[in-house]
């Protein structure tokens, strides 16, 4: 049952309980004057009880209203004229003339029915507790004594407290609020009032005891006395409604439109007297309905989603003024019929254009909120990847470092390179590097954790700030897990693009602490005041040094090949040196600073040369020959990489034709940048240099590192299509290391593959252990490894596998196979023995400038030149050219190793 038909129940309930009473009271009113109970009272003179009947139905029609809701309920004289009554006329005959008046003054009106004897019952109970009042306290008509207007006064409260005990529920009942609340209302209004109506009857009595024949004009002081009442109620209502109005208004003045729409809703239902009241408003294509009552909104929505009722409604457009288009619509929903006062249109209409001035306010400010929010977005987020972009990296790690949980190591930053992402760009156009980074993006983004954050650093780079890092471990293998999320390929367009990428690692350190945490564990102290341990006194410092040691981790990575490097205070110097190394390269490459060092390629069978890898060293005239892992990046991503490349061509080709001169007819081969193959001017400026040095295309091979650049992009398999014609011969470096080997034997036109050196050193088995070192002519010895650093059987079983398959692979296509690497006896008998032909390394030669490979081809092994070692069937019977020590793998780039 719902709450509407519960307080029907009540009205009805209540409506019933009160005519029955009012029928109580008649009734032993009548037994009264019979005699049947009590004494016999006198029989009042017709023209009396006539002229109270009279005044009793002009009382009743004297009626100051006040609508609650959908009822209209009136407050009468009713009271001062029974009191009135009580004083002049014998007690009984009061409650039936007072019944009598009230009936045909309610008739009069055309009243309904119940309302007619709800209104007759309700005035003769009153009436018959004052009767009972007086006559319990033995009042006898008329007054005499100042004592009988003290037992009037106790009639009439008894009178109006029965009157509010009878009147106010009802009012509750039918207009769906609660009793407290109707007599709470105005009851400051209603005591003066209730004052002044017995100060009025108290006067009648007293003139009517002096002058009998003033009953007659009485009717006509009620009259003036209630038009002033009225006016005095009309006129404090009207203040006090349009205070109220104002009150109202002000609670929705704000800028957040649900807080508008709701707030001017239960205002409105209380400040209308409207059993609910609802807002329908049209904002563009969207339609919003928001309906409630005084207490609470009671629905929010779709206006075709509402509750259907057959409630009466008053409704005002919203339009502000005259001229502005409507935005919706205010809606006073009744229960039953209600005619709005002219003031109550004004009050509506007054109503209607402050809430459209506020719905406007509250939209723009919306409109204006949604552009700062976009705007601030925007500003915080790159627009390709939508990932938070280097400002808000930067914001968020000043935010988090400075949280004093900070500290310990609970935050960290992982800073990552895209490789060859330029090629990309130059090769596929912008869209294809666009779709590129969006899926790194994506990528990065559902890899890391909840608390952690992946940010786009700018162009190719992007940073991951990972929370909670209190293990390094920890963070280290969270890194791994987020770098292997970009290891597979991603297909653009149908094509297949191999992502790789290098990153650094750096974790936040405490700054009350003195040194750096190693990710890979261990602490460094610092010896001095270096770039080491605390990061800075502030959380910007500390933020800015954080994102400076993730850069020199990267960078550190992308030299030295490796996927991941965590940062280290004993590597935070070659970061500095870039720079200078940096400015230093035009000038180098000019002044052909760079040399070559030549590591010959040996049969595995015979021992015999058969051509020479060349090898780029950089004497720097202030540090020094440098190894190839300081220089090649720089020179990859400088101007200068033409030039070089041409330089070493141009010094490899002079070297070959040194050593054809003394009796060696070697091939050279030369490293290629993946970048140097998208050069279309490449093939051309080969020709040129082999024509140059009247040497064949066919003893120069171009080594080609198997990367994303080789393996997807059409420019380079143009450019390996035309130096394939020329003649020259093509090398695949690094074989079997990339993700998509076989897809690059079957469009690029290779005559060689080369096992990497990892697979190599894997080969070593204890039962294949090197025996003790051998003498050579340098005086050092070939060394052994411990046993501690051996591979396990899976790793030399899964080696052997790639290289066998590699062997075969060869053997089927055509191609020549070198294994690089090669540090022992045991290796070089196990590739032979597994079908390798060809390979080079420490157990041979270490590279050698060209003017010692020529001495040493010269000198030869056993009396025979070109052979660096006995064949494999005489023994092992090795000429060590240089210090058998195994080197880290090599970064690949122009001939560098």
């Amino acid at each position: 049952m719902g709450r509407n038909d519960k307080a029907d129940q009540r009205l009805g309930a209540m409506v019933g309980l009160v005519v029955f009473l009012g029928l109580v009271c008649m009734a032993l009113a009548v037994a009264d004057i019979l005699g049947l109970v009590g004494d016999s009272h006198t029989i009042p003179s017709p023209w009396l009880a006539l002229a109270f009947v009279l005044l009793v139905v002009i009382a009743d029609r004297l009626v100051v209203r006040v609508r609650i809701r959908s009822t209209v309920h009136g407050v009468s004289w009713a009271d001062a004229v029974i009191l009135i009554g009580l004083a002049i006329l014998p007690l009984p005959w009061v409650v039936i003339l007072t019944a009598i008046g009230i009936a045909l003054g309610k008739a009069q009106r055309r009243l309904r029915p119940t309302r007619v004897a709800f209104g007759t019952a309700k005035e003769s109970i009153t009436a018959a507790a004052g009767a009972l009042v007086m006559a319990a306290l033995g009042y006898s008509a008329p007054p005499s004594m100042p004592e009988d207007y003290l037992l009037l006064a106790l009639a009439f409260l008894v009178i109006a407290l029965a009157d509010d005990a009878l009147f106010f529920p009802v009012i509750a009942f039918s207009s769906r609020t609660r009793i407290r609340d109707r007599y709470r209302e105005d009851w400051d209004i209603r005591h003066i009032a209730l004052f002044g109506r017995f100060a009025v009857a108290a006067l009648a009595i007293a003139a009517l005891d002096q002058q009998p024949e003033l009953l007659y004009a009485l009717p006509v002081v009620v009259l003036i006395a209630h038009l002033w009442h009225e006016r005095w109620v009309r006129t404090r209502q009207e203040r006090q409604a349009w205070q109220h109005l104002a009150a109202a208004t002000e609670k929705f003045t704000g800028v957040d439109l649900d807080e508008v729409v709701h707030a001017a809703v239960t205002g409105g239902a209380k400040l209308f007297s409207a059993d609910e009241i609802e807002v329908e408003l049209w904002l563009g294509l969207d339609r919003r309905l928001v309906r409630g009552t005084s207490n609470e909104v009671t629905f929010d929505g779709d206006p075709a989603d509402a509750p259907v009722d057959d409630m009466n409604v008053y409704a005002v457009a919203l339009h502000g003024y005259p001229g502005r288009r409507d935005i919706g619509a205010l809606r006073l929903r009744f229960r039953g019929e209600v005619n709005m006062s002219d003031r109550e249109e004004a009050m509506l209409n007054s109503y209607a254009a402050a809430l459209d001035t506020a719905v406007r306010n509250a939209v723009a400010y919306g409109h204006l909120g949604q552009a700062s929010r976009v705007h601030a977005h925007a500003a915080a987020h790159d627009p390709l990847t939508g990932l938070a972009n280097r400002r808000e990296l930067e914001r968020l790690l000043n935010e988090a470092l400075a949280d004093p949980r900070a500290a310990e190591c609970h935050i960290a930053l992982l800073m990552v390179d895209l490789k060859h992402f330029k090629e990309v760009n130059d090769a596929l156009g912008h869209r294809t590097g666009d779709e590129v980074l969006a899926r790194v993006a994506a990528r990065l983004a559902a890899s890391v954790g909840e608390h952690d954050t992946a940010t786009r650093f700018g162009g190719d780079e992007f940073a991951v700030l990972l929370r909670h890092a209190n293990d390094p471990a920890m963070v280290r293998q969270h890194a791994e897990q987020v770098l292997s999320q970009l290891t597979e390929p991603i297909e653009i367009d149908g094509l297949p693009l191999v992502i790789e990428a290098n990153a650094g690692l750096a974790l936040a350190v405490d700054p009350a602490q003195a040194g750096d945490v190693d990710p890979d564990g261990g602490s460094h102290r610092d010896r001095g005041s270096g770039s080491g341990g605390a990061l800075a006194d502030t959380p910007t410092e500390w933020a800015a040094e954080l994102m400076r040691r993730a850069d020199v981790a990267m960078y550190q990575a992308k030299r030295t090949a490796q996927r991941l490097v965590c940062y280290s205070h004993a590597g935070d110097t070659a970061d500095r040196d870039r720079l200078s190394l940096a400015g230093r390269l035009p000038k180098a490459v000019s002044q052909r600073e760079f040399v070559l060092h030549f590591q010959p390629i040996v049969d595995l069978a015979t021992g015999e040369v058969h051509g020479a890898e060349a090898l780029a060293r950089w004497r720097h005239p202030t540090r020094g020959q440098l190894e190839p892992r300081l220089f090649l990046d720089l020179l990859e991503r400088s101007n200068q990489l033409g030039e070089f490349t041409a330089a070493v061509l141009d010094d490899a080709l002079s070297a070959r034709n040194t050593w054809r001169a003394g009796g060696h007819d070697l091939s050279v081969s030369v490293n290629i940048s993946a970048r140097s193959l998208l050069d279309t001017g490449l093939p051309r400026m080969v020709l040129e240099t082999l024509d140059a040095h009247g040497t064949r295309p066919d003893r120069l091979c171009l080594e080609l590192t198997e990367t994303l650049a080789i393996s997807q992009v059409e420019t380079v398999d143009r450019v390996l299509t035309q130096l394939h014609d020329i003649g020259v011969r093509l090398a695949l470096d690094d074989f079997g290391t990339g993700h998509s080997s076989l897809a690059v034997l079957a469009r690029i036109p290779v005559h060689q593959l080369k096992i990497d050196r990892e697979f190599v050193h894997t080969l070593r088995e204890p039962w294949l252990a090197d025996d003790a070192g051998h003498d050579h002519p340098d005086g050092d010895a070939t060394a052994t490894e411990d046993d501690d650093d051996l591979p396990d059987a899976e790793a030399v079983h899964q080696a052997r596998a790639v290289v066998r398959s590699t062997v075969q692979l060869g053997k089927a296509l055509d191609l020549a196979v070198v294994a690089e690497g090669i540090e022992n006896h045991a290796q070089r008998q196990l590739l032979w023995q597994l079908g390798c032909t060809l390979g080079q390394g420490h157990l041979f030669a270490r590279p050698l400038v060209a003017d010692q490979v020529l001495s040493h081809l010269t000198r030869g092994v056993g009396g025979r030149p070109g052979r660096l070692a006995a064949s494999v069937h005489d023994g092992d019977n090795i000429v060590h050219l240089g210090a058998a020590r195994r080197s880290p793998p090599r970064p690949r780039g122009p001939s560098g190793s």
